[in-house]
């Protein structure tokens, strides 16, 4: 059964990891960021709306997570999750991303696993 509580903590974990990722990529061509700084460029840079896709459903899901309080994952967040995690061709910027940085980073494939397995429970 997939309920919001289970998926939430190991999607947290693949989209922290994921702008971890993107946050040395970043750095090693720009220099160090502030907090601050990251976040602005996060915010304003066209180089990260790759992970566009992913953060407006970690926020969709962290809603409906407040709102059910919570509840039974609602079908089509799962299925928007599923769909973005394994190529559909839905998110191609993403997606060739998101391969890029699994195949880089450890702890990016070892939060997807994790994510997939929550979805799939």
């Amino acid at each position: 059964m997939n309920t919001l509580a289970h998926i939430r903590p190991t999607l947290l974990e693949l989209h922290r990891t994921l702008l971890d990722a993107a946050r040395g990529d970043y750095e090693r061509n720009r220099g160090r960021l502030r907090d601050t700084e990251f976040l602005a460029a996060l915010v304003d840079e066209a180089e990260f709306a790759w992970l566009q896709p992913l953060t407006a459903l970690v926020a969709r899901v962290d809603q409906a997570f407040a709102d059910e309080a919570p509840g039974k994952g609602p079908g089509d967040l799962v299925a928007g999750l599923r769909a973005l995690l394994a190529s559909d061709g839905t998110s191609p910027d993403f997606q060739r991303k998101y391969a890029d940085i699994l195949q880089r980073s450890p702890d990016a494939l070892v939060a997807h696993v994790r994510t997939l397995r929550a979805l799939q429970a």
